[in-house]
Formats: C-alpha cells, sequence, structure tokens
C-alpha cells in the first residue's frame, strides 16, 4: 500500500454488473448489511483479502480483493493512485464458482 492521506476516503464505484446483483440481494437485513461492507471500502480499501481461488476457471482475468459479507463475496479492485475502489461483482457465494467470472472475459481491469 502506497503512502497516502488517510483523511481522503477512496471513491468507490460499481460497475453496472455489480450495481443490478447488490440490488437484486432479496433480504433488507441482507442488502443492508452488504451496503455497509461496501461503504467500509472507502476508509479500508483493503480490508479483504486478495483473491486467490482454488481452481482456475474461478479466477478473474486481473487481480483482485474479496470482502465476505454473509453469504456474498464482494469481488474489487483498488487504484491507489485514483483513490478509487472498483467493485466489479457482487456474487452469492452459494452459487456455481466456475461460473463466477465468465461474463469477464476480455481481460481488462477495471
Amino acid at each position: 500500500m502506497p503512502d497516502r492521506d488517510i483523511s481522503l476516503p477512496y471513491e468507490v464505484i460499481l460497475t453496472d454488473e455489480a450495481y443490478y446483483a447488490y440490488a437484486a440481494i432479496p433480504s433488507d437485513a441482507t442488502f443492508d448489511h452488504v451496503g455497509k461492507c461496501i461503504e467500509l471500502l472507502e476508509e479500508s480499501p483493503y480490508l479483504g483479502r486478495e483473491y486467490d481461488p482454488a481452481y482456475e476457471a474461478m479466477r478473474p482475468p486481473f487481480e483482485c480483493r474479496v470482502l465476505f459479507c454473509e453469504h456474498y463475496g464482494i469481488y474489487y479492485s483498488v487504484d491507489d493512485e485514483a483513490c478509487a475502489v472498483t467493485i466489479f461483482a457482487v456474487e452469492d457465494q452459494r452459487r456455481n464458482p466456475q461460473d463466477r467470472f465468465s461474463s469477464h472475459n476480455s481481460g481488462e481491469a477495471f
């Protein structure tokens, strides 16, 4: 982590896919809890751990981090120069993990 003014929060950006997945969380309590976890990334962008899946098919085409909240994984990347956190997936961890990043096959980082 590079040195930066810790009084400045990071901007949290949700991709369209992440936004719609987050909005589709069926339980109000879980939705609120996931929202609070997302807000935590403004002040603590390295709160999640480096995502290092057991299966190659579960690996996105770029480095990322994951923060688990209830049975959801919040997958994101951190851009320290821009002070930004980009959330590209909010995934229900009970689903098939081998389909996790099927929509991110372009190889472009967020």
